[in-house]
């Protein structure tokens, strides 16, 4: 959102150095005497007053114009600097009243203040405050190297989803591979063979053994079959199982050969990923290096400006 004081309004800066001009502190002074301070007090509430009644017309200018405009956001924005002055004014007023009744009860008078000459800030954030010129100059060095510091985070967001990505893919891919092999582990185990082909190959000894002896035996088994046709059903059963078995080990390994090739696929992509991994890195690595060393010197900075 841009925001930008209107050519009407009164400049904060110019509202201080007229508060300025009324010279507050200066009613501290210890070589006054009691009858110039009391005249100097009567004066300064005075014009502090006028001052403070013009301070409050201007805002209430820019609210009335500004609200209807462009809404509470920006209108908050354009009142910050000023409000920083009212919050001023209101302390300064609380002083003159605590210095009159001091005064009065003719009591010591206390150490003087100063307040700054110069009301810095940035708009956009409606952050202000008062300084002397070095602090405003200082402070615009903070303010540059925070703007710096927030484009390069937001540089910086991308690559860190980018290699968390990369992380979790590897991630991935490494359990996708542990499953692989734990199957191929499994499917090549002699466990395996003994649950899927024992089975069958049982079967084909004793269909196979008993089809040969009852086809070889000459006293007949059963009245409406001869052995020899018996024992040839009991033979095409032990081939058949003797074919399946075959086929069934075939397709074990073949099921095993494609278990091997998708591990060394998944090792290569995993290498890939790794790759791809190391590049995130070495692409976030310039980035983040220059958002600690100004995060660091944003910090430093920042003592200054609490």
């Amino acid at each position: 959102m841009a925001v930008e004081f209107h050519h009407e309004d009164i400049p904060a800066q110019d509202f201080l150095d007229d508060l300025h001009a009324i010279n507050i502190p200066g009613l501290y002074d210890p070589t006054l005497t009691s009858e110039q301070r009391r005249n100097l007090l009567v004066r300064g509430k005075q014009r502090l007053n006028e001052w403070h009644r013009e301070l409050l017309d201007q805002m209430k200018a820019i609210e009335a114009r500004d609200s209807a405009d462009n809404g509470t956001q920006e209108t908050r924005l354009l009142l910050a600097p000023y409000r920083k002055l009212d919050e001023l004014a209101r302390d300064l007023n609380k002083a003159l009243l605590e210095l009159e009744r001091i005064v009065k009860a003719g009591r010591v008078v206390p150490e003087g203040f100063r307040f700054g000459t110069q009301i810095f800030g940035e708009l956009e954030r409606g952050e202000w405050m008062l300084g002397e010129y070095e602090d405003a100059r200082l402070y615009e060095d903070y303010a540059a190297i925070r703007r710096r510091m927030e484009d390069v985070a937001i540089e910086r967001q991308p690559l860190i989803k980018k290699i968390k990505v990369a992380q979790a893919r590897i991630k991935e891919q490494q359990n996708d591979i542990m499953a692989l092999r734990s199957t191929h582990k499994r499917r090549s185990g002699f466990l395996d063979v003994l649950v899927r082909l024992l089975p069958v190959l049982l079967v084909v000894i004793v269909a196979l053994a008993s089809g040969w002896y009852i086809y070889r035996n000459p006293e007949p088994m059963m009245e409406n079959l001869s052995n020899q046709a018996i024992g040839g059903m009991l033979l095409v059963v032990g081939t058949v199982g003797t074919i399946a078995m075959i086929v069934l080990y075939r397709r074990r390994k073949r099921h095993l050969n494609i278990l091997s090739q998708d591990i060394r696929a998944g090792k290569q992509r995993l290498k890939q990923l790794q790759q791809a991994y190391k590049k995130a890195r070495m692409d976030f690595y310039p980035t983040d290096e220059l958002y600690k060393e100004l995060r660091t010197e944003y910090e430093d900075l920042k003592a200054a400006f609490p």
